[in-house]
């Protein structure tokens, strides 16, 4: 199930912050599961109930390289501090 989805790519997204530059889209997820025989056996929604399934919301990723590269290692810490002074 989608629970939040977060376009820094769309420049009408609440999300999307020209002053910062950082572009990237972030799709929360909640999933799931059993335990199955030595294994996780995913579930769908339908099915969470009656199977009594453990539940996890899960952030998926997705970035341009050229962003990531130019990030390096500090470069989302650096971009918390930034984003950070600039809302407050």
């Amino acid at each position: 199930t989608t629970r939040l989805t977060q376009n820094r790519f769309n420049e009408k997204s609440r999300h999307h912050d020209e002053r910062v530059g950082y572009r990237d889209l972030t799709i929360n997820l909640e999933v799931g599961w059993v335990y199955g025989e030595g294994e996780l056996d995913f579930l769908p929604v339908k099915e969470w109930e009656a199977q009594m399934a453990e539940r996890h919301i899960i952030e998926v990723q997705l970035h341009l390289r050229s962003i990531k590269e130019a990030l390096g290692k500090e470069g989302h810490r650096t971009y918390e501090q930034w984003r950070n002074v600039l809302h407050k």
